[in-house]
């Protein structure tokens, strides 16, 4: 079949004075001969004259045709829709699959609840089945002070760019609905932005970093690595029961050169090194597991005394081990032990020298 001629004005536009708008109710009663949407043309059109009928009307067929082609005249512009609350409750509510245009005409919601008559940019939209569908655009949020739970408008876009300077770890709290977004983490501050539902769990985006991230209606996942490591190569070979040894040949990332090898035991965690050299600036990496990596210079620590050294950035949730290693670099070394660790701060001490290490933290 061949695409149907396109409609571009309604019919007898030009009429208007002849062209009744047509009732939904039945006008029997009440005008005489009168159309509408329940009855269409009632009896009295039908009945013969001689015998007390009305003639339809030109203005009731005109009125009928011109609000049917509208529609279609409408429709053939590539025309849509937003939410109608009169019209919700006319039809007893949006059925399932109807696709409405958002407010802003940047896209449209996506109707999964049968017989829905919330607003797709109200609240509580997200628990009563809209959901974003095909979006364009960009949503710029401040987050500073404060945990910012995205409203309808928000989220709905495919794109969140953040921004502000953190005060503390922040949360971004998303719907719990199936999705997908890109999030530009350009926040300030020694603090973390994570991306979360706000009963489930999340995913930190790192500072300076756009991250895919997805939602199932329960948690935030991250669909990629969200920065920096770019090559890792080496073995891992067993040195007897519990235990392995892991060369690292090359680390090439964010965090500088990593050269040497470490022992770790069952658990993974760090118990020697040697020939260990470590150089570049304190920062942090978050993996797409959620574990974060942080590393820092401790600066000079006073021989045999407990020093408490702020990690760049403070965990969300825990510091899961830490290890301290002596900067062979400086001149003076020193034995060292981590003797505390927090979401913060790690808390290292020499024994030997006065001197300087390098922090390795693990967390979440």
């Amino acid at each position: 079949m061949a695409a149907p001629t396109k409609i571009s004005v309604p019919f007898g536009q030009d009429d208007a004075t002849k062209t009744n708008p047509i009732p939904v109710p039945s006008q029997i009663g009440i005008t005489p001969g009168a159309a509408s949407f329940d009855d269409g043309f009632p009896p009295l059109c039908a009945t013969p004259l001689i015998s007390g009928g009305i003639p339809p009307s030109k203005a009731d067929m005109n009125g009928v045709l011109y609000m049917s082609t509208a529609l279609n005249a409408w429709y053939s512009q590539g025309g849509s829709f937003v939410f109608d609350g009169s019209y919700a409750t006319a039809i007893g509510g949006y059925p399932v699959g109807a696709r409405l245009l958002r407010s802003d005409g940047n896209g449209f919601w996506l109707n999964t609840a049968a017989a829905n008559s919330t607003a797709p940019e109200s609240s509580g939209a997200a628990a009563a089945g809209w959901v974003p569908d095909w979006t364009n655009g960009i949503a710029n949020v401040s987050v500073t002070t404060a945990d910012v739970t995205l409203n309808e408008l928000q989220y709905g876009f495919p794109i969140i760019v953040c921004s502000g300077i953190l005060t503390g770890n922040r949360n971004l709290i998303f719907p719990a609905v199936v999705g997908q977004w890109l999030v530009v983490n350009h926040c300030t501050g020694a603090y973390t932005l994570t991306t979360k539902t706000a009963t489930g769990t999340g995913v930190v985006v790192s500072q300076g970093i756009a991250s895919n991230i997805y939602g199932d209606a329960t948690n935030i996942y991250a669909t990629e690595a969200t920065a920096g490591i770019t090559a890792l190569t080496g073995d891992v070979t067993a040195s007897g029961p519990g235990s392995a040894t892991a060369t690292l040949a090359t680390v090439n990332s964010n965090i500088g050169s990593f050269l040497g090898s470490i022992t770790v035991n069952a658990k993974g965690l760090v118990t020697a090194a040697s020939n260990l050299a470590f150089t570049g600036l304190s920062g942090y990496q978050t993996l797409p597991s959620g574990l974060m990596l942080q590393w820092m210079d401790s600066g000079s620590v006073p021989n045999d005394t407990a020093t408490a050294i702020n990690l760049p950035v403070h965990f969300p949730h825990a510091c899961l081990t830490a290890v301290a290693i002596d900067n062979f670099g400086t001149g003076t070394s020193a034995t060292w032990s981590v003797t505390a660790y927090s979401t913060a701060t790690v808390t290292v001490r020499p024994d030997g020298n006065t001197a300087s290490c390098n922090i390795i933290a693990i967390g979440y």
